[in-house]
């Protein structure tokens, strides 16, 4: 099965099954890592399944009951911020990468080059300390299994058909609200924001895709084009912040003036990504809540009574 309900499973069942689907999925990636990718790629992997567990029981929070729907969120947060080390040192390799082949046209061969093997270094610590010493991932997976049978588990209280509806509404009110924040206050904190509750949108849209196939496409391309947009914007905040926290980046004068350069392309393309998040959040969020939900329970409505 996909990240999808089906037709005629009841909403309760049908989440369920995402969600051990989705925990099924990193503990098999993390089991295996070298088959998926090296640990770099397993962790990610991993991490974007709780993502989408978190994502799939907020939408139904009313079905299971708001105290449990908050004790998974924040189990599988979790989970998130124990494997969160690496990937962060990754995504510094990584950022530092796109801006080099975005601007290869005028940086320099070796441009860079000392602060990418200062990242390089420090991923390889990250890994050492998150797989080695403290046995992140054998604690998580162990963990995961416990989880996995709670979510089996899950009891349902509200069965209604709709009841999935108050979690979209709130998440298309709270993305909204983060879009006219971030650039009324212009906080990278606050990009981030609009960006998880985005997401999270992403995700429900993804879960409901059955009923609405076809009828909101262009709007969930947008949707996953803008989600990218925040998602480089947040890479180059974190390289950004990560380029403080250690004096290695400091520590000579070639370093030095590696750092000063990679913030004015940091600089310059935040400015960009925001120009063009305005534009596609302004196309996907000016509607009202309500007019969104009553679209969508429509196609629901329509979908599940020809099951």
């Amino acid at each position: 099965m996909s990240y999808r309900l089906d037709r005629e499973e009841p909403l309760a069942d049908g989440i369920r099954r995402i969600t051990v689907e989705q925990v099924d999925r990193a503990i098999r990636v993390l089991a295996n890592p070298r088959a998926n990718g090296g640990i770099d790629e397993a962790v990610h992997e991993a991490r974007k399944a709780f993502k989408r567990v978190r994502s799939a029981l907020r939408l139904t929070r009313r079905v299971f009951g708001e105290k449990r729907f908050r004790a998974e969120n924040d189990r599988f947060r979790e989970f998130g911020e124990a494997l969160a080390l690496p990937r962060e040192s990754a995504v510094a390799v990584l950022t530092i990468g796109t801006l080099q082949d975005r601007y290869r046209s005028i940086l320099r061969p070796a441009a860079f080059r000392e602060m990418k093997a200062h990242f390089v270094e420090r991923h390889t610590v990250a890994l050492w300390q998150t797989v080695e010493r403290d046995e992140a991932v054998i604690r998580v997976s162990r963990r995961l299994r416990k989880a996995r049978r709670r979510l089996t588990r899950l009891p349902t209280r509200d069965h209604s058909d709709l009841a999935w509806t108050l979690g979209l509404k709130q998440v298309y009110r709270r993305g909204r609200r983060a879009m006219g924040e971030a650039y009324q206050f212009s906080s990278p904190d606050l990009f981030h924001e609009w960006r998880k509750q985005a997401k999270h949108l992403r995700y429900h849209l993804d879960i409901l895709k059955g009923s609405w196939a076809g009828e909101l496409d262009a709007a969930a391309r947008l949707l996953h084009d803008l989600t990218d947009v925040l998602g480089f914007h947040h890479d180059l905040t974190d390289l950004d912040r990560q380029l403080d926290a250690s004096r290695a980046t400091v520590a000579t004068r070639r370093r030095r003036e590696e750092r000063a350069a990679l913030r004015v392309l940091i600089d310059g393309n935040r400015i960009s990504l925001e120009s063009e998040a305005l534009e596609l959040g302004l196309r996907l969020f000016s509607r009202k809540p309500s007019g969104v939900l009553d679209r969508l329970v429509r196609c629901w409505s329509d979908w599940r009574g020809s099951a």
